[in-house]
């Protein structure tokens, strides 16, 4: 019997699938995106298309870069999360409020916790250590 840890071959395999579509490759989450946006953009043309003529197709535009810049694109501070994320989060917190897990800490319990390091660093920066010392906890 045999025992594979598929953890690592799996983990991006969403973000990696591509779709090919006329020898243009695509990733698959952009394909979903661009057609839920030209769907999501209809309703929008249509109604303008009266008032402003063929000035309203740029509605399309708009909307499928709104789409991309809302669930495609991340942010650029902080913990990089998808830019939807990003505005959900800014407009559930609060300020002197701490979220752990998504919920709100609650610091009256008096309890104490310290978060470590999930991992020691196996030797010492090469600053601090001396070059023999180096060369022997290598061959240790």
């Amino acid at each position: 019997m045999h025992v594979y840890d598929l953890t690592g071959l799996t983990r991006g395999a969403g973000e990696q699938r591509r779709v090919i579509i006329q020898s243009l490759d695509v990733p698959f989450q952009s394909l979903v995106l661009a057609v839920v946006g030209f769907v999501a953009s209809l309703p929008l043309v249509f109604l303008f298309f009266p008032l402003f003529g063929y000035f309203a197709l740029l509605g399309f535009g708009v909307v499928e870069v709104a789409t991309f810049w809302l669930f495609r694109w991340r942010s650029r501070s902080g913990l990089r999360l998808k830019n939807y994320q990003a505005i959900l989060d800014s407009r559930r917190s609060q300020i002197d409020q701490f979220i752990v897990c998504g919920q709100p800490f609650d610091f009256s319990r008096g309890v104490a916790v310290t978060v470590v390091a999930s991992s020691v660093p196996l030797y010492r920066p090469a600053s601090s250590v001396e070059v023999g010392d180096l060369f022997r906890s290598r061959l240790r």
